[in-house]
């Protein structure tokens, strides 16, 4: 079966509008779904036989390619502050006698 064109249906009267698989009912957020639990496509493809691995494939794609038009310039990340030595107690309780009028 080839990919179809669009790869993505919206309508109201499908599945009340949510982006589904063209010429099919199923939620392009269900293939999401299955791949971000740890499923494998095969899994996902063999639960809705009649999609295509190339269509699921296709939609993938699709969504690098818009992510990756929609991302910023790189910059560089800001140095990380070298480590405070840690106060030990002693310090602390030190502190604490003299501001409380010593004991």
């Amino acid at each position: 079966m080839a990919v179809p064109k669009p790869l993505i249906v919206v309508d109201p009267e499908i599945m009340g509008g949510q982006p589904v698989f063209a010429r099919s009912r199923v939620p392009v957020q269900t293939l999401l779904d299955y791949l971000v639990a740890g499923d494998s496509l095969d899994r996902f493809l063999d639960h809705f036989p009649p999609l295509t691995r190339e269509h699921a494939a296709a939609i993938l794609r699709a969504g690098v390619a818009a992510l990756s038009r929609d991302a910023g310039p790189a910059r560089s990340l800001p140095a990380t502050p070298a480590p405070r030595k840690a106060r030990g107690a002693r310090g602390a309780d030190r502190r604490r006698r003299r501001v409380g009028g010593g004991s």
